[in-house]
């Protein structure tokens, strides 16, 4: 539609509705439609109206309604309908309804009315309730009134006042609407300065004063939070200030205590100090691992002179107050001339000069010295008597089969002394008795304790003896044997300490370091029985000086290592033996990683290499191992000998020959690692070749076993079993002119040209599984670079050698320098305190450590989460269950199958289980036990206790035998009732300490 024109006219669009017919019209009725407007869609089955509008006449021919509606539910749309409706309705005035549901007013309300619904779709105007009174004017900014106060609410619940001065009405709570009676709700509202009366929160009356609770501005608390205010009188940060400043990174939910250090106590007169406490003990103290001021999990005792007085102090290790700190108490032992210190279960020993031994506990509620009961203090005048009033050294453990003390809850600890004078020592025991030494022989006064152990110095310098305590106890005389090997002493200066934990024992002497490594020293009985299993132990041993580090030497301590090579010298023996290698031609030399102390040898030639010819080598049937760290620079796949046995001037001449050697292989890393011995000029022979990857360019520790009385060869790389054969040709390897020759074969061939060596040991024993694998993770670390592994004084003397019972780690303490090792590497190189010039003494637990040094006591301790320490400690103190627990048990197996073809269903420690004879299995630890040999049958050195049931008919058994029954294997056999063996299935558990425990 268009229109043109000049006029305000616009188009018209019109219909007409009539009755009648266009000749004859007649007028519209009631409910006539004027005018439709439908608007279709289809749904996929039918037309629906999706929108329509309608003029109609409804009720009232003379009246109209206008409606629009929508489809709202697929439905259809309907003006008639009720969905999605607007209407205008002239037969109600032109009320205005939307959907049929509510309809406005036809008329304007009053002023200041609302639109109100009655609830049945009607809209009205009312008037305003709950608003009260008149007079809502409210000024604006600037304008003047003539009565500010008209913004009036009745004058109870809202009261305004006209402040003239600042142009302004103020609206405040009228005093009847909060009482301080009754029940009153405020939501979101903001008190300033409320004055409560015994205020409460959820029906929890709040009984802490407004001054206490002031302390806690701007802390979220409970009800219960708040009361525990309750008599506080200062303020809680000047409070907790003197324990911690809450400014540092503090977790109250953890107690994770903040690292803390500083000097404890400025005292040039410091003689020595140990640990003591429940954490150290590892058990509480009559169930108790705190006792409020008295002691904590973990405390510091000190001896020092004082005056003509030896003076025993106590900190507390836990208080992270380290500086200046103030001790838990201080007990005096009146002229008194103190030596030592050492505790066990909260009794401190402190050995004097004079006085013999005080004992100092705090079991009757604080600490004192102990006059009465037992342990007590003890000279050389009571009863009973000490050999001498002269105490230089003291040491303390709990010995097998100790008593029960009621004042602790725990064992009663045994206590060693070394004495200057009439005895070399006693042993002050757990059963009330003191059990003196025969001898006054030992050339220092120095004693320790490992395990159930006393060692001690003999009458030749570097020779350590031990005794078992409890056989000293049970007999009231001690039977003591030889530690060390015959006249094979590494080091033989004098003994400044001794010290044992976490499975080595350190001797601390003139002229460097001793570490002997095992895990307990064999033995329980006579001198025969100590020397006997001595030699089946096979401990190693490491010297440490300022100019070499031995490595672990194997069985040393039994004089089985007979030569320890290449460590830090081309030519010199560090086992004791004297076993000076010759040099032939030039061998070359290089630090085994940049910076690092550790030197290796090579690369070999025909004409460059060392030799030895001794008969200590000359093993003929008895087991030796050794042992070479390596590493081949390049591989061009030909056979390199590390090391030789046989005769020097050629290849094959005499009997006894072997060999171990690398070759294979022209990739880095992909070569044969191999050992072979031969007792008849290599007619025939025994050989064990293992391809392995071997990293190239990197240090590698090879151990060979040469196991003849087992027929046995095995060969390790880093630590793990790569191969093993028998020697099933091969019976001795004897040969009264043989040589050792390290770099190439007898005739010349094959020399180790492409690699260096070093740390190359010889020793009469054959080592476990375990001895080598704790041996490559305790020599690793000289690897690295920048590596240290020697003594860092400008001497050898080391005057204290603590070991942390936490980690493994140890503190050795030379004058001018204080180092922590972690195996036979430096993990920390220590700077003195302030003040100090000199190191005296340091222990360690954990990260935390203590000195003394000439001027002072220092201590620092890490951050630390002390509640789950102590929780640990608990957990790990924890009284085990009455009876067998079957938890404990150290190795089990159930072998499923009646049949020639043993089958594990389930094992525990188990490497493998094999049938030899009939009903007899031969069961394989993955882990050996310890060894024992009291109580065996034949050669069996067994170190388990276990029992089987099998199945059917059938009877289980262990046997023990000479030749089966080890530490490493079990022998199960099953038997019909008549006696014959059968094969069948059973079950195995085996009780014991392993090897590495």
């Amino acid at each position: 539609m268009e229109q043109y024109n000049d006029s305000a006219d616009a188009p018209d669009v019109r219909t007409r509705r009539y009755r009648g017919t266009i000749a004859s019209p007649s007028a519209v009725q009631s409910g006539d439609y004027l005018f439709r407007s439908n608007h279709e869609y289809w749904n996929g089955t039918s037309l629906l109206v999706g929108g329509a509008f309608a003029f109609d006449n409804t009720n009232n021919a003379a009246r109209t309604q206008f409606s629009v509606a929508v489809d709202t539910d697929g439905t259809g749309a309907d003006p008639q309908g009720t969905n999605g409706q607007f209407k205008i309705d002239g037969n109600d005035g032109g009320a205005i309804t939307f959907n049929n549901a509510y309809k406005f007013p036809t008329t304007d309300g009053s002023a200041n009315q609302v639109l109100a619904t009655d609830g049945s779709g009607t809209l009205s105007f009312v008037d305003q309730t709950g608003g009260g009174g008149s007079g809502h004017t409210i000024q604006n900014a600037g304008s003047s009134l003539t009565d500010r106060a008209n913004l009036n609410f009745d004058g109870t619940y809202l009261v305004a006042t006209d402040d003239a001065g600042n142009d302004q009405t103020d609206v405040t709570i009228g005093s009847g609407v909060v009482t301080t009676t009754g029940t009153q709700t405020l939501t979101n509202k903001t008190l300033t300065s409320p004055n409560m009366t015994s205020p409460a929160i959820g029906g929890t009356t709040i009984t802490a004063t407004a001054a206490e609770l002031n302390i806690l501005d701007g802390v979220t608390a409970t009800t219960t939070e708040l009361n525990y205010t309750d008599g506080v009188t200062s303020n809680i940060q000047t409070q907790l200030d003197a324990k911690l400043n809450l400014a540092d990174s503090i977790s109250i939910n953890n107690l994770v205590n903040t690292a803390a250090s500083g000097i404890i106590e400025s005292n040039a007169n410091f003689v020595d100090t140990c640990l003591v406490g429940p954490s150290v003990d590892g058990k509480a103290w009559a169930g108790k691992f705190e006792n409020g001021s008295v002691w904590s999990s973990l405390m510091l005792a000190t001896v020092e002179t004082s005056g003509s007085d030896a003076e025993v102090n106590i900190w507390d290790l836990t208080d992270y107050t380290l500086t200046s700190a103030t001790p838990l108490a201080t007990v005096t032992l009146t002229g008194a001339t103190p030596t030592s210190i050492a505790a066990s279960m909260g009794y401190l020993i402190v050995g004097t000069s004079d006085q013999g031994a005080h004992i100092v506990d705090p079991h009757d509620g604080s600490w004192a010295e102990r006059t009465y009961g037992w342990p007590r203090s003890l000279t050389a005048s009571t009863s009973p008597a000490l050999s001498d009033n002269n105490v230089q050294s003291v040491n303390a453990t709990i010995a097998g089969g100790a008593p029960y003390d009621p004042r602790t809850g725990g064992s009663v600890p045994t206590f060693v002394i070394g004495l200057g004078a009439t005895k070399d020592f006693d042993g002050i025991m757990d059963n009330g008795t003191v059990v003196a030494a025969s001898t006054n022989t030992s050339l220092s006064n120095i004693v320790g304790v490992h395990n159930d152990f006393l060692i001690y110095e003999s009458n030749t310098a570097g020779n350590t003896y031990y005794g078992s305590i409890s056989y000293a106890r049970d007999n009231a005389s001690w039977s003591i044997a030889q530690l060390d090997g015959s006249g094979a002493y590494p080091l033989t200066g004098t003994i400044n300490t001794i010290r044992s934990g976490a499975q080595q024992t350190l001797v601390g002497r003139s002229d460097g370091l001793i570490s002997y490594f095992g895990s307990y020293l064999p033995g329980s009985v006579t001198n025969s029985i100590l020397a006997q299993n001595r030699t089946s132990e096979a401990w190693a041993t490491a010297a440490i000086t300022n100019a070499y580090n031995s490595g672990y030497m194997p069985g040393q301590v039994n004089a089985s290592c007979v030569l320890a090579a290449l460590a830090n010298s081309k030519t010199a023996d560090r086992s004791g033996y004297s076993n000076t290698l010759t040099e032939n031609g030039t061998v070359p030399s290089a630090a085994v990683a940049t910076g690092a102390e550790l030197t290796a040898y090579g690369p070999y030639s025909t004409t460059n290499f060392l030799n030895r010819t001794d008969s200590d080598f000359n093993t003929g049937t008895g087991a030796f191992t050794v042992l070479v760290w390596a590493k081949e620079t390049s591989n061009d796949g030909s056979t390199r000998m590390m090391a030789t046995w046989g005769a020097y001037s050629g290849a094959f001449t005499g009997n006894g020959q072997w060999s171990v050697y690398v070759y294979g292989g022209s990739t880095a890393g992909n070569r044969a690692v191999g050992m072979n011995c031969s007792d008849d000029n290599y007619s025939t022979q025994d050989a064990l070749n293992t391809t392995v990857d071997a990293p190239q360019d990197v240090y590698n520790l090879y151990a060979f076993v040469f196991d003849f009385p087992n027929a046995q060869m095995r060969v390790y790389l880093n630590g793990q079993k790569i191969g093993e054969g028998s020697t099933s040709n091969c019976t001795t390897v004897a040969n009264a002119s043989g040589s050792i020759i390290i770099g190439k074969r007898h005739d010349g061939a094959s020399p180790f040209d492409l690699g260096l060596e070093t740390l190359f040991r010889h020793s009469t024993t054959a080592l476990s599984d375990t001895q080598i694998a704790k041996i490559y993770e305790a020599e690793k670390g000289m690897f690295v670079a920048n590596a240290k592994c020697l003594l860092q004084g400008a001497g050898n003397a080391v005057l204290d050698a603590r070991i942390d019972p936490l980690t493994g780690k140890y503190i050795v303490t030379q004058s001018d320098t204080q180092d922590i090792f972690d195996g036979l590497t430096i993990d920390t190189e220590r700077t003195i305190a302030a003040g100090g010039t000199t190191f005296e003494h340091g222990l360690l637990w954990g990260d935390g450590v203590a000195e003394i040094n000439d001027a002072n006591l220092y201590a620092s301790m890490p951050a630390t989460d002390q509640r789950q320490v102590n929780e640990i400690v608990r957990s790990m103190a924890a009284e085990l269950p009455a009876g067998v627990d079957l938890s404990k048990a150290k190795a089990w197996c159930v072998q499923s199958d009646n049949g020639a073809s043993p089958s594990t269903y389930a094992s525990y420690n188990i490497e493998s289980v094999a049938l030899t004879a009939t009903g007899t299995y031969k069961v394989t630890f993955a882990k050996p036990f310890k060894r024992y040999s009291p109580g065996a049958g034949g050669n069996a050195q067994v170190g388990y206790a276990g029992f089987v049931t099998a199945n059917y008919y059938n009877f289980g058994a262990i046997t023990v035998s000479g030749t089966l029954s080890t530490n490493e294997y079990a022998e199960v056999v099953t038997n019909y009732h008549d006696g014959v063996r059968y094969n069948s299935k059973w079950m195995a558990v085996f009780f014991g300490e392993l090897e590495d425990e």
